[in-house]
């Protein structure tokens, strides 16, 4: 039985000016780029997504196939998939494995550590969208994502079978885009809520709340904003405490903005990080240990001579390291491969020494009048941390 907690939320008026922006005192040197590697031949670009594994490597989904690359980010093994409409959201398992999301058919697929399909479903509802999820200790998983139009949880056993299920209201359209552990067996979850597109047309809130193992929400937090779901990674945890990445801006062209909370969901600082996330997808947060890191699209250095033959600004890949207090630790400008422009952000994912970015990019045949886009993975090799 679907049962809904409705919650009434008040407009909280916050401004530009509430948030300092961050600073950097004295940054530590960039990241090393490690490798970036253009994967042109790796079927349809539709949603790509990933998830870094235990040997410091990463899976990759992407329209019609799985890809295993090594740290070195050479291809260890590639295979078709079954995802309905293409994986959307990748989650790593701690078994090596991982599951496999799609939006809009509301299909999850769970997978061992070779790409094999252990057990699949499709969660029906008039209107269901399923956009990220986490695994728990006794072996189920949390997914969440929009029942109609709440915010919904779904705990799911190791066959992917529904145990209980939670909606959540809060007066407007819902939509769950990201979800972490919380304290004592609970989670975390980040949402918009209000009349908003994924384009950044419209207000929007951003509701993030706490709730207990069975869904009960606990606390919650509200903030002017929207994320819009790209790679599904606005929500970090990190030390009991959680980052929340979103835009206020409207369109494309966004500013990016970080809130760090508490266990109980109170706001310890903001951060204004500036116009990080140009063209499709807006900035993203993730974290591995004590990393923070910030993710985007910036213009590509060096690109003036690009821009003025080709008219075209070129952008590229871009991240930024913060510490605990919210100062800069780091800012990296990635240059694409030669010719390469227009990177679009699609997933990260962060690891103990650093982090993966995907996107995808036009090659320069596109110039020429023939489309050829390709994969973009950078793998960025981070500084020990303090």
């Amino acid at each position: 039985m679907m049962s809904k907690a409705c919650v009434t939320i008040l407009l909280v008026a916050t401004f530009a000016a509430a948030l300092p922006t961050a600073t950097a005192a004295e940054q530590a040197p960039a990241p090393e780029t490690e490798w970036v590697k253009l994967l042109a031949a790796v079927d349809s670009l539709d949603c790509p997504c990933l998830a870094a594994t235990q040997d410091g490597g990463l899976v990759l989904a992407t329209g019609g196939y799985l890809v295993k690359l090594s740290a070195a980010g050479d291809e260890q093994w590639r295979r078709p998939h079954n995802a309905p409409g293409g994986p959307e959201s990748m989650v790593a398992l701690h078994n090596g494995g991982f599951l496999l999301l799609n939006q809009d058919s509301a299909w999850a697929g769970r997978h061992n550590d070779k790409g094999d399909l252990v057990a699949q479903r499709t969660y029906q509802g008039e209107f269901t969208q399923l956009l990220s999820g986490m695994e728990i200790d006794n072996g189920h998983f949390v997914l969440c994502g929009r029942w109609n139009d709440d915010a919904w949880l779904l705990e799911v056993d190791s066959e992917l079978e529904p145990v209980w299920q939670q909606t959540y209201d809060a007066g407007a359209e819902e939509l769950v885009v990201a979800i972490v552990p919380g304290p004592d067996g609970g989670y975390v979850v980040a949402c918009n809520s209000g009349e908003y597109s994924k384009f950044g047309t419209g207000p929007s809130q951003i509701w993030v709340f706490k709730c207990d193992a069975q869904g009960q929400m606990l606390a919650e937090y509200r903030t002017p904003g929207i994320m819009r779901y790209v790679g599904r990674r606005y929500l970090a945890q990190s030390d009991n405490h959680y980052y929340v990445c979103f835009a206020r801006a409207q369109g494309l062209n966004t500013d990016t903005w970080l809130v760090k909370l508490d266990g109980d969901l109170k706001e310890a600082w903001g951060r204004y990080l500036g116009t990080k996330a140009l063209s499709a997808g807006t900035s993203t947060v993730v974290a591995a240990g004590n990393r923070v890191v910030i993710a985007g699209v910036q213009p590509a250095p060096a690109s003036a001579e690009h821009d003025r033959v080709t008219g075209l600004l070129s952008l590229g890949p871009w991240a930024m390291r913060v510490d605990a207090e919210g100062t800069v630790v780091w800012e990296a400008h990635v240059p694409l491969p030669r010719g390469c422009y227009g990177f679009r952000l699609m997933d990260v994912a962060a690891t103990m020494d650093g982090c993966f970015l995907l996107g995808s990019s036009t090659t320069p045949d596109d110039v020429a009048g023939e489309h050829a886009e390709a994969l973009v993975l950078v793998k960025l090799r981070d500084k020990p941390a303090d």
